[in-house]
């Protein structure tokens, strides 16, 4: 697993017979390296290379060097992005600085704000939010300190594995990194591959890059307790845990067989307490609503890669019409959508192995909106029939350890609507329930026919209705019809999404 720097020439021979390999990696007689070239403004951080960096992979075996390339490829980003973090942090300092002279100079309270400060202020924030993009986890203690007297470039670490006068100083034996990539290679699930490589990085950026045999068990007690800090859930905790524990496993079967004791193993979790703070929920706003309903997922066609796909543009917009739970969106099939005396309806139940619902009053026929019936809806449900799903939202999946369909859902939506500026940790999906039934309250609708329509109501009027089937312990219909009628939400701005043909297909429906 040797890696070595090697400033080597480019030449004619060496890039033919690396035109079919992946990219940035190159062989030369019989050894891959690693080829990257160097931003121009990062030069400072690889001070031994002309702008470009070579390493030798040590290696003459393509699926090794294709594991070492991708740690190398990891390591460059996390290079560049320290010194670029760095550099913002310095043009700060100097900022303030100069600021702050021109004000004693000018009689000026420090106190008082600066323009300019403030513009250096907002770089900051745009050159961290772009470093977030590459995964710039920071090493504990890398950071260059900037001396604030002196008005000169910070001390930029150098690139792991180079020395101020050259030659290779990196520990070369195998991290967690080498583990993950090596494993990556033989797993197909890109979700598992997405959260093992997350946990990877989270304890890469705690104990910096770590040789295998170096991690001890204390190491692995100090990840999982910085875990327990983020307010993380028993389960969730252990699953992270046991992402690097299969690591650590794998490991020892193919990289590194002499180690015996595995750190991550038998790891006390649940004698640990986890306390979680209540979430206050809240409703949207209808200014909230308006920028949800205006972002580009509904105004340039953008649509999440993965599950979520199908049900990313329907399950938000349902959301203040439907008022229902996540996972009752989720597990919808094309049979619950139906027509009872000529309304249109979805019907939320548990007829199907693989539905649920929350209680006995949560079987119920909601009646569509006619603003969803608008915004083409039904057209959409006709087009799954036609296509042969029977499923609303077919890329869904339950193959979770959960089990359930809104899994991918929800952790999408919550990620969304931090990328739009909704990142009010008291709004999620559930929030459209109390928009929901917020809104029924201010149409007029009764409570008794609102928690109807929410699955809330349970009548003990009639004793004989105890032993009824929940699907004919309902509500009267008539009633929730009329009720909907009455919602309305008249300064919600959604008649862009209104389709000219919104019962295109519908036939399907009827059988």
């Amino acid at each position: 697993m040797s890696a070595h720097l090697a400033l080597v020439p480019t030449s004619a021979s060496s890039a033919k017979s690396s035109a079919s390999l992946p990219r940035y990696l190159y062989r030369r007689g019989s050894t891959y390296y690693f080829k990257r070239k160097i931003p121009a403004d990062c030069t400072a951080a690889f001070p031994q290379c002309q702008g470009t960096l070579w390493r030798s992979l040590g290696t003459d075996l393509l699926e090794k060097a294709r594991v070492l390339l991708a740690v190398e490829n990891t390591e460059f980003e996390l290079t560049v992005a320290t010194h670029r973090k760095a550099h913002a942090r310095q043009r700060l300092t100097q900022a303030s600085m100069a600021s702050n002279l021109g004000r004693r100079q000018h009689g000026i309270s420090e106190a008082e704000p600066s323009s300019g400060a403030s513009h250096h202020v907002e770089l900051l924030k745009d050159i961290e939010a772009s470093l977030a993009q590459l995964r710039a986890l920071v090493v504990p203690g890398s950071q260059a300190q900037v001396d604030g007297q002196a008005r000169r470039a910070p001390a930029i670490p150098h690139q792991a594995g180079q020395s101020a006068k050259g030659g290779s100083t990196r520990d070369t034996r195998p991290t967690m990194l080498h583990l993950f990539e090596d494993w990556k290679l033989k797993q197909t699930r890109e979700r598992s591959i997405a959260a093992v490589e997350s946990v990877v990085m989270d304890f890469r950026k705690l104990h910096g890059p770590l040789a295998v045999e170096a991690i001890t068990r204390q190491h692995a007690r100090a990840f999982r307790d910085q875990l327990i800090e983020r307010q993380l859930g028993v389960r969730t905790i252990e699953n992270r845990i046991g992402y690097l524990s299969t690591l650590f496993r794998h490991g020892q079967r193919e990289i590194v067989e002499h180690l015996a004791l595995n750190p991550f193993e038998n790891m006390a979790i649940q004698s640990v307490t986890v306390a979680r703070p209540p979430k206050e929920r809240r409703a949207y706003e209808l200014a909230e609503l308006n920028q949800l309903y205006g972002s580009r997922l509904y105004t340039e066609g953008h649509r999440p890669k993965g599950q979520a796909r199908d049900a990313a543009y329907w399950a938000p917009l349902l959301g203040p019409f439907l008022g229902s739970r996540i996972e009752e969106v989720a597990q919808l099939r094309t049979a619950d959508i139906q027509r009872v005396n000529g309304v249109w309806c979805v019907r939320i139940c548990n007829l199907a192995e693989d539905q649920n619902v929350k209680n006995i009053g949560s079987f119920r026929r909601v009646p569509l909106h006619e603003e969803m019936i608008r915004c083409g809806f039904l057209a959409h449900v006709a087009a799954q029939v036609s296509a042969g799903h029977d499923r609303v939202f077919p890329s869904l999946s339950n193959d979770n350890i959960h089990g359930t369909w809104s899994n991918a859902l929800g952790k999408w939506f919550g990620r969304y609507l931090d990328t739009i500026g909704l990142d009010d940790p008291r709004v999620d999906y559930h929030s459209f329930r109390y928009t929901f039934r917020q809104q029924c309250s201010l149409c007029g609708i009764d409570n008794e026919v609102r928690d109807a329509l929410t699955g809330h109501w349970v009548s003990n009027s009639d004793a004989g209705r105890t032993y009824m089937k929940a699907e004919n312990r309902q509500y009267p219909f008539p009633k929730l019809v009329e009720a909907m009628k009455l919602l309305r939400y008249d300064e919600l701005r959604i008649s862009h999404l209104h389709v000219e043909e919104p019962l295109r297909g519908v036939e399907v429906l009827l059988g």
